[in-house]
C-alpha cells in the first residue's frame, strides 16, 4: 500500500512540477488526468463494473480464491496510485478556474 501511494505521489508530483516548469498545467492535468481514466477503466475491467450481473456471477464461480484476491489486490494498488493524482487534477483545475 504505502509503494502504491509513492508511486502515485510521485507521479503526480512530477506532473506538477512539469507544469509549472513550462508554466502550462494543461499538462499537469494531461499526465494526472490520463493516469487516473486508465487506472480507473482498468479497475472497472478487473472489478467487473462494466458487465452484468449473470456474467459477474459465472466469472466469480469459475475463478478460485487465489486468482480473486491477486485481482481485488492489484485494483486496490491502482485505486491507490490513483488517488495522489486526483487530488492534483482537482487543485490545478480548481486554481486554473479561480486565479485566471
Amino acid at each position: 500500500m504505502k509503494v502504491s501511494f509513492t508511486i502515485g505521489l510521485i507521479i503526480a508530483i512530477v506532473a506538477y512540477i512539469a507544469g509549472f516548469l513550462m508554466n502550462d498545467y494543461n499538462i499537469t492535468l494531461k499526465i494526472s488526468g490520463f493516469l487516473s481514466a486508465f487506472c480507473i477503466v482498468i479497475c472497472g475491467i478487473l472489478n467487473g463494473s462494466f458487465i452484468s450481473g449473470d456474467k459477474y456471477l459465472a466469472n466469480y464461480l469459475s475463478e478460485g480464491k487465489d486468482e480473486r484476491n491477486k485481482r481485488t489486490k492489484i485494483v486496490s494498488n491502482l485505486l491507490i496510485i490513483l488517488i495522489p493524482n486526483i487530488v492534483v487534477c482537482i487543485i490545478v483545475l480548481w486554481f486554473i478556474n479561480f486565479h485566471h
